[in-house]
């Protein structure tokens, strides 16, 4: 038993530090029906963020609409708990060295709480023809949804595909 709690928490503190990724846990029963010398799954139960869409609409003048939607399921784990999660999105340009930040919704940040039903997130943002035309030709947009414990701070991240805008 010393041995299952001493795995299980060494497990923990490697996902905490981001050496282990999160997905299923290991119960005891696992444990036990695991045939000798096994590799054991170590990873720690966690929400997730599913289905990052990002939308881009010509505005009114040089203005467009950049809509990102994603959600975000909890397991059993995290219902029981209920810590509190805070999500927002960054939206970039992508180049051939360094991404350029064109927007962050990290102001409107949405703070929640795990329920059994996944939450559905949608947060527009606008920008400039400006902001978005960092360089000569057509730009690749993309988002960046971000998902964060805020009782661990730990953080997830997803992105969206490439849409590419004449500007």
């Amino acid at each position: 038993m010393h041995c299952r709690k001493t795995l299980i928490a060494t497990a923990a503190m490697a996902m905490l530090a981001g050496g282990v990724p999160a997905a299923s846990a290991v119960t005891p029963t696992d444990i036990a029906a695991a045939p000798a010398g096994a590799a054991f799954d170590l990873a720690i139960p966690a929400a997730k963020l599913t289905n990052v869409n990002l939308t881009i609409r010509k505005s009114t003048g040089y203005w467009y609409e950049l809509t990102v939607n994603w959600g975000i399921s909890y397991t059993e784990a995290d219902i029981a708990a209920q810590t509190t999660y805070k999500t927002w999105v960054y939206i970039f340009e992508q180049d051939d060295s360094f991404d350029d930040t064109i927007a962050s919704s990290e102001s409107k940040a949405a703070f929640l709480k795990p329920r059994a039903q996944p939450h559905s997130i949608t947060q527009t943002i606008f920008a400039t023809s400006g902001a978005i035309g960092t360089e000569m030709g057509d730009e690749e947009i993309y988002a960046q949804a971000i998902f964060q414990n805020r009782t661990t701070g730990l953080y997830f991240k997803l992105n969206t595909r490439r849409v590419v805008i004449d500007d």
